[in-house]
């Protein structure tokens, strides 16, 4: 590509910006057609963009990073509960099993356009990156001994500097700069936008609700109802203070079943280039009822805060919301009605336990 093509490709862009933000050596890495690889240490990580397409009038690129974390895994029922039950307490990246290849890797996904490159490529999406390869090294060095099963760390080396036998600084930054910021400041819990995306969201089909630092909102799911809650006043022990995001599916299954539901979802949102939401976080199992839900989970530091970014993480889940009911083929019902019979139904039990008490 030449050099007039490719200064108009924002996607390409975005890709030279993460590399110039992470600091990252030419000894380390390696440059390919959209992207590059690099070695922070034992764990290959791929950044790239895909091509650009329209979207409400803007070209927008879907801007990825990827880290191997283990291969030749055995893709059981046993293995499929751990990673789920690793990933109900997550940050910024999907553990995303690929059952062909029997891998797993780290994955985050991010569209960029001219208004938000910026503060995305040139900002925040270094910290993505480095935040997911740090959890690829946790995961890598530990799950095979936990489940007891056939799973290798993918530790490699690049092809003519070979492998490192020291991390790359740029790991430091999780420890050393984006959980101290938390620690000091807690920028979601302080933003004041919730009342009033609560009501913008309750102006369309939705029943939402506003809580200290955050909201509860719930969307169309067929005859039911997914239900969406932001807890701007959170904490997380690698990352420090942020904002929680759970989307909880209104479905119910053995464990197994649930974590399957897991792996073919985060699957499935790493390979939809065309959602137009970022992919930060994880699909998956939670206890419901007497079974377990497909539930989507983020954790989003408050290094990343920026006026105005609440709405973009609301209006995020409000698309995903609606891209997993497309994905389960569920309708669409009138959510407040759905709310309204809800409450009828469970009044006479309130009722009666007024009366008892």
């Amino acid at each position: 590509m030449n050099s007039k093509s490719r200064e108009q490709d924002l996607g390409l862009r975005a890709v030279e910006a993460v590399y110039e933000t992470c600091m990252i050596d030419r000894e380390w890495s390696l440059w390919e057609e959209r992207g590059f690889s690099w070695w922070p240490y034992r764990l290959r990580q791929r950044v790239w963009a895909e091509p650009g397409f329209m979207d409400h009038g803007f070209k927008i690129y879907r801007l990825c990073a990827r880290t191997d974390c283990l291969r030749d895994l055995e893709i059981t029922d046993e293995i499929l509960q751990k990673v789920t039950r690793l990933a109900r307490q997550p940050t910024v990246a999907s553990l995303l099993i690929e059952p062909d290849a029997r891998r797993l890797c780290t994955f985050s996904s991010v569209y960029v356009h001219e208004e938000n490159f910026d503060w995305l490529a040139r900002g925040i999406f270094g910290w993505i990156a480095v935040i997911q390869i740090v959890e690829a090294e946790l995961i890598a060095e530990n799950l095979p001994g936990e489940v007891n099963a056939a799973a290798t760390p993918d530790y490699s080396g690049h092809p003519s500097s070979g492998r490192r036998l020291a991390p790359d600084d740029t790991l430091n930054l999780m420890r050393g700069v984006i959980k101290p910021f938390g620690e000091r400041h807690r920028r979601w819990a302080e933003c004041e936008e919730y009342p009033g995306l609560v009501k913008m969201l309750n102006e369309d089909n939705c029943f939402a609700s506003a809580r200290d630092s955050g909201l509860t909102a719930e969307f169309p799911f067929g005859s039911d109802t997914t239900l969406l809650q932001i807890v701007g006043d959170a904490e997380h022990p690698r990352v420090g203070s942020g904002v929680s995001i759970h989307l909880q599916l209104p479905l119910q299954y053995e464990e197994a079943k649930a974590a399957r539901l897991a792996m073919e979802l985060n699957l499935a949102e790493s390979r939809s280039g065309r959602t137009a939401f970022p992919f930060l976080g994880s699909w998956t199992a939670f206890e419901l009822g007497e079974g377990y839900s497909p539930a989507f989970v983020s954790f989003l530091p408050s290094i990343f805060y920026a006026p105005g970014m609440a709405f973009n993480v609301t209006m995020n889940q409000v698309g995903r919301a609606k891209w997993v009911r497309d994905w389960f083929g569920a309708g669409e019902s009138d959510v407040k009605l759905t709310v309204w019979r809800r409450l009828q139904q469970i009044m006479p039990f309130i009722e009666s336990s007024r009366e008892d008490s």
